[in-house]
């Protein structure tokens, strides 16, 4: 009998990999969540474990116990992650990316146009993951939102770097940034080049995958991400940070072959529910994701499912890019959810604005707004507590610059204020039914009228290219105009004296906070006379 064993292990050594062999033997992962005190990410005989601290395999969520162990089924093609807890650290890489898994395939990627993950051989005996002390984390922070930085190339990347990096890393009291999907626009070559301009910024960065993130030549949702694992690891996972609770999703799936839809997989699912599990119901839970998903305007099950996964969360909050607009999002018992507030997701606005499109700038960077006229720039999320606010911050602009004002700088004086010169307002953080107000001269206040047309300023930059006779210095003529969700319209006073008047613009935003700008224009004699409209 002993004789016949020896025989089938080595019949099986012919024809398989010592790799593959001890794959089927490996079901578990075991390990554990330790203090990391002096830093070396390795657990030394010192450094005891911590308990009660989650980990995963991307569907099973389990804590640790006492002694700061777990263990988990594990197969040939896992990423187990630690769920980073309150009032600790993941290490980071130099490049300031979060080094919080252990990538385990074996056999590597399955051959792809981008490169994926290299072998990783045999799952050591045990995946330990080092945890450091945070003692100044707090349950008010700030984080950055990025949505869509697209690079296409090194050119791209220079640009986003001049626009948004140098912008965003002078601000102080950041504690981490995440970037909403579609990191590059389809070469996934660029992301080392990405990684590289971001780690400027000097925070730990997180990162979301995007349909132009994916591997395109994917036959099966599991491998889409293969090259982003490659880089960041995990496409879906979370950590905590004070009372809040972020949820990194992939809902970028396949639909035919080549073409992607929105929507998660029955093991995120599952991930999801496990981890919920764990948190506080009192909590803030925050989702980012890249498409929009599951915001629909016809109610579907698979939304369904995922509310029904919060029904017990009204404190949660959903980020999303991937739609090159910025818009406020409130999903009620239209979209199927049943919440006793509605479900907010922010729509954030786009790094790249309309694909590094339009004009150059002064500084040789293209102008390059979302196609509903809002400057490119960046969300600042504000958190105290279970409670938040937005910034969005435009691109070399100072921070209080939230609206764009359209006006005629000079205007015939006319009999009548019936005429066709208007007042327009693109309240970037808009949202529906926000009051904004204007004033000329120190008059009354008179409320204007929401629209939803596309942002004037876009269309004029779109024209451009249309009008020109001879070539723009810029990259390209921007895609179509979009509506606009955040623009309002007022009218231009043109019966008041010749001379300059002072228009004031008032807006009180969804959290409370007034803002406030002015502009001058001016009124002159109209050249037929003052008897031509009479």
């Amino acid at each position: 009998m002993k004789t016949m064993k020896i025989l089938i292990i080595s019949f099986l050594l012919c024809f398989f990999p010592i790799s593959v062999i001890s794959v089927w033997a490996q079901k578990t992962v075991k390990g554990y969540v330790f203090d990391d005190l002096n830093g070396n990410g390795k657990k030394d005989r010192n450094e005891k474990g911590i308990a009660g601290v989650a980990v995963s395999n991307g569907e099973d969520v389990v804590v640790t116990d006492a002694n700061g162990r777990y263990e988990l089924p594990i197969d040939d093609d896992n990423i187990i992650f630690v769920i980073k807890p309150a009032g600790y650290n993941t290490p980071v890489d130099r490049k300031n990316l979060p080094f919080f898994y252990y990538n385990h395939k074996p056999a590597g990627s399955p051959q792809q146009r981008f490169e994926g993950v290299s072998p990783t051989g045999r799952l050591p005996q045990s995946v330990d993951f080092a945890l450091v002390r945070n003692d100044a984390e707090s349950d008010n922070f700030r984080f950055f939102a990025f949505g869509d930085p697209q690079t296409r190339n090194e050119q791209d990347v220079d640009w986003f770097k001049q626009a948004i990096v140098n912008d965003a890393k002078i601000i102080e009291g950041i504690s981490f940034g995440i970037s909403l999907g579609d990191i590059v626009d389809n070469d996934l070559n660029i992301f080392p080049l990405y990684i590289d301009a971001v780690a400027e910024i000097g925070v730990r960065w997180h990162n979301v995958i995007g349909n132009h993130d994916r591997n395109t030549d994917a036959t099966e949702n599991k491998y889409l991400d293969e090259t982003f694992e490659r880089y960041f690891g995990p496409a879906t996972y979370a950590f905590q940070h004070g009372r809040t609770h972020f949820l990194i999703l992939n809902n970028i799936m396949i639909s035919t072959p080549g073409r992607y839809r929105d929507g998660l997989t029955d093991i995120q699912f599952t991930f999801i529910e496990n981890y919920l599990k764990l948190v506080d119901k009192n909590d803030l839970v925050i989702f980012c994701m890249h498409a929009l998903w599951p915001f629909s305007r016809n109610v579907n099950d698979e939304a369904l499912k995922f509310f029904a996964l919060l029904k017990d969360h009204e404190n949660v909050l959903m980020l999303a890019g991937h739609s090159h607009i910025q818009q406020q999002i409130f999903m009620n018992k239209t979209h199927g959810w049943e919440g006793e507030k509605p479900l907010h997701m922010f729509n954030v606005g786009t790094a790249n604005g309309s694909w590094y499109s339009a004009e150059f700038d002064e500084n040789g960077i293209p102008v390059s707004p979302m196609t509903d006229g809002t400057p490119k720039g960046y969300a600042i999320v504000n958190i105290e507590g279970v409670k938040y606010t937005f910034d969005y911050k435009v691109a070399g602009k100072p921070s209080d610059y939230v609206m764009n004002i359209y006006y005629p700088k000079v205007v015939p004086q006319l009999p009548n204020a019936a005429n066709f010169y208007s007042l327009v307002v693109n309240f970037f953080l808009g949202k529906s039914d926000d009051k904004i107000e204007y004033r000329i001269n120190d008059g009354r206040w008179q409320e204007m009228r929401r629209v939803d047309e596309p942002d004037p300023y876009f269309v004029y930059l779109s024209q451009r290219w249309d009008f020109t006779e001879t070539l723009l210095s810029g990259t390209r003529r921007p895609h179509p105009p979009a509506i606009c969700t955040h623009l309002w319209k007022g009218r231009i006073d043109t019966t008041l004296d010749i001379g300059e008047h002072k228009i004031e613009v008032r807006v009180t935003d969804m959290f409370g906070r007034l803002h406030q700008r002015e502009v001058i224009y001016r009124i002159e004699e109209h050249p037929l006379g003052p008897t031509y409209y009479q």
